[in-house]
């Protein structure tokens, strides 16, 4: 019969053992690559730290406003990241939407639903303009026009390991499969996913979450160019196990988590260390690499301070400010100078 010491004991090395597993699955080893990057002297100075208290999926921006998808609804904010309006993203459609992008222009705002595949917009009066269905499944989308939409869609019953890219027209249900910009050494499936930006201008890019690549688009959908990201060197490439959609494997780490663009640059958030940052810098700080959006050249690279310790999960940069969502629900706003 086991006495009340050992009762205590045995939980005592319970929990020990316990948080020892935590700490070993919560740790993810660093990624250093074999590279130096050149820093920017820009100035960052904080206007908002908040927390929302609310799921923000990503950003969306028109002309110097801001607006934040809230999941089932839109909220636009200012510059001091006060909520100015409030657009529903009701598309009428159930089970309830999963808005996999979200866009602006001048018109209104786009969404573009997985779950009931139909691409809606709406004008900034809050009403429905337009409402089109899909036949097949996106993962990833950009609205570039009321006539193209750049997609990542699963192209077979296998969809999680055959992702491709296409110019889709929702009016006429046409499209153009773009498979020219994948990387090399990509087997075409969950290896190339990422995620979409867009500029006002029409231009999108589209960031690999797994490898050191990303690939720019003109603003008709046409592929531009690809290129290799800065952080490649002494990466570990992507594994590929999956199980219901989902990678699987520890090695198949997240390098590119977000990112922005504006009229000149595409800024990519990276997790790999260069040979010139000491650890605790890049520990306590974002790092984000800078690239030419005509060339795809490396520019420059600068930091953004982790004051949340948590991770990126969307980016915006506009107008001089720079707006970023950590850990889902927290707003931080940047003025660059």
């Amino acid at each position: 019969m086991k006495t009340k010491s050992t009762v205590l004991l045995l939980g005592t090395i319970a929990v020990i053992i316990f948080a020892v597993v935590l700490f070993f699955i919560n740790r993810q080893p660093i990624l250093d690559g074999n590279f130096s990057r050149k820093w920017s002297s820009a100035k960052f100075t904080t206007v908002k730290e908040t927390n929302l208290n609310y799921t923000i999926l990503g950003f969306a921006n028109w002309k110097g406003r801001v607006f934040l998808n809230r999941m089932y609804d839109v909220a636009e904010i200012n510059n001091v990241g006060q909520t100015t309006s409030v657009f529903s993203i009701d598309t009428g459609y159930r089970p309830s939407q999963y808005i996999v992008g979200m866009d602006a222009d001048s018109s209104g705002l786009y969404f573009q639903d997985a779950r009931n595949r139909v691409l809606t917009k709406i004008n900034y009066s809050n009403k429905v303009v337009s409402q089109q269905e899909y036949p097949f499944s996106i993962y990833k989308s950009v609205h570039l026009s009321d006539s193209a939409y750049l997609i990542k869609f699963g192209s077979s019953k296998d969809r999680y390991l055959n992702h491709r890219f296409m110019i889709y027209n929702p009016y006429n249900q046409s499209s153009q499969i773009v498979d020219t910009l994948m990387p090399q050494n990509s087997k075409g499936g969950i290896d190339i996913d990422g995620f979409f930006v867009r500029n006002e201008e029409g231009a999108a890019a589209h960031v690999f979450f797994y490898m050191s690549h990303a690939s720019l688009f003109k603003s008709n959908g046409i592929p531009q160019l690809s290129f290799n990201t800065l952080d490649g060197n002494n990466t570990p490439p992507p594994v590929l196990k999956v199980a219901n959609g989902f990678m699987t494997s520890p090695e198949a780490r997240v390098i590119h988590p977000t990112g922005a663009i504006d009229e000149n640059y595409l800024y990519i958030i990276s997790k790999v260390k260069s040979r010139d940052m000491p650890k605790s810098i890049f520990l306590d700080n974002h790092v984000v690499d800078v690239y030419n959006l005509k060339s795809g050249h490396y520019d420059h690279s600068f930091l953004i301070p982790n004051t949340t310790h948590h991770g990126a999960d969307a980016m915006l940069v506009t107008n001089g400010m720079l707006y970023l969502i950590t850990g889902s629900k927290y707003l931080t706003i940047l003025k660059i100078s």
